[in-house]
């Protein structure tokens, strides 16, 4: 059996379809989850967004709650720095967890740090359920202090906190546009 080798496993960014957004942005169709469970160390995941970029995806899909971000970013950093891509080139999503729901910028600025970026593509609400899960627990577990999420307040947060943060060094998203939308493909079209 042939060794697997990265550089035989290359695909050309330029033929991986995009989709572009009403804001005119333009997001590759096919991108990289790095939800690496309870099972897969953050360091590992970190290493497969590396050999991805270097395989040619363009889009990386983050989370806060996969607790990998920090890792992921060291790993952007050094591509970047590198020269193997230009920020530009790439696609990165993260999204709130439901913990956050009250603290969007807050959540969005640590994921940008995490990440070290200076903004995100695109920025969703991850699941908007007001559980709780830690690391490990049970499906079924509930947390006792969880709230019902609300559309209409959150939306209040977000566009409150947005407008005094006006300016600020680091933005949510791209483009100084703010992408916040379910996690879910028939959203995608709002944007």
């Amino acid at each position: 059996m042939k060794n697997f080798r990265i550089e035989d496993q290359e695909m050309e960014p330029i033929i991986v379809a995009r989709k572009v957004l009403s804001s005119g942005a333009s997001i590759p169709v096919v991108g990289l989850g790095t939800f690496g469970s309870d099972s897969i160390p953050a360091a590992r995941i970190a290493e497969t967004v590396r050999d991805a970029i270097r395989m040619g995806y363009r889009h990386i899909d983050c989370a806060s709650v996969y607790g990998n971000e920090s890792e992921i970013g060291s790993v952007l950093d050094k591509v970047l720095l590198d020269g193997l891509i230009r920020r530009q080139d790439l696609w990165i999503t993260s999204k709130v967890w439901n913990d956050r729901h009250h603290d969007v910028i807050g959540s969005c600025t640590q994921s940008l740090a995490d990440l070290q970026l200076d903004y995100l593509d695109l920025y969703l609400v991850h699941w908007p359920f007001p559980n709780y899960h830690a690391p490990g627990c049970e499906v079924t577990s509930r947390s006792p202090n969880a709230k019902p999420y609300i559309h209409a307040d959150y939306m209040k947060i977000f566009l409150y906190k947005t407008v005094t943060q006006v300016g600020s060094k680091k933005a949510c998203c791209s483009r100084n546009q703010y992408f916040f939308s379910f996690h879910a493909i028939s959203f995608l079209p709002m944007l």
